[in-house]
């Protein structure tokens, strides 16, 4: 195992131990790669097949999270060309919207099978309170690694996770993967613990999933939206 992914695991050990009882940690390693597709990826054109046969990420995002999102109206940020068929992964049946830096017809939003809805919008520079037709409408809303893809200082970090609450509905989840592998690499980005604690100072933490192999090492969050006075009734 990296000297880092120790230490990373050794940080998650001392900061979760303060929320024993109260936060459900799961772990999964690369034995999650042992389970099939089958048939349920045949008809995905072969470089996006072998992206997610490649990356456990990719088998956590296929087997296991779709089961821990809330149903309804979901939306995910960022988008990638290995993303065409994401609305059958994460939203079979519910409505997808997808937010982004791309322009409305790049291939990498125009080709995504089924999408409802996109909306062009900086998570770490806009603010969701401008765009009425995100703010608040949310189910689940879903990063699953992109904060942690861009090295930004705190303050853009704290903007992305404002607009993350933002988009939900009172009783919405956020589900947030963080990628320790792509952090390291960064020199603004806050450090592990500094992240952790913006997360939790943003939502109620429900449970945390750590992904740990193939020389990578991921942790997702389950957070509700925490209830501003404003959200509550007089």
């Amino acid at each position: 195992m990296p000297d880092g992914t120790k230490q990373w695991l050794y940080q998650v050990q001392l900061e979760y131990g303060r929320h024993e009882g109260t936060i459900k940690v799961t772990s999964y390693d690369a034995s999650i790669k042992l389970r099939s597709y089958g048939e349920a990826i045949a008809h995905w054109e072969p470089a996006i097949q072998a992206f997610w046969r490649t990356y456990i990420d990719r088998y956590y995002e296929f087997f296991i999270l779709p089961g821990r999102m809330r149903k309804g109206e979901i939306l995910d940020v960022g988008s990638e060309f290995y993303n065409k068929y994401m609305k059958e992964v994460i939203a079979d049946s519910q409505r997808l919207t997808i937010v982004d830096l791309k322009e409305p017809d790049h291939s990498d939003i125009r080709n995504v099978k089924g999408l409802d809805a996109y909306e062009k919008f900086d998570m770490t520079v806009d603010d969701h309170r401008d765009f009425p037709q995100l703010s608040g409408r949310f189910d689940t809303a879903l990063s699953f690694g992109v904060l942690s893809y861009y090295d930004i200082p705190p303050n853009r970090s704290t903007r992305f996770l404002e607009n993350l609450a933002g988009f939900l509905k009172p009783d919405g989840l956020a589900v947030i993967k963080i990628d320790l592998s792509r952090m390291r690499r960064h020199r603004l980005f806050p450090a592990f613990v500094d992240v952790h604690r913006m997360v939790m100072d943003q939502f109620s933490v429900e449970a945390i999933d750590l992904l740990n192999g193939d020389g990578q090492a991921f942790q997702i969050y389950f957070g509700r939206k925490k209830r501003a006075w404003s959200d509550c009734a007089p």
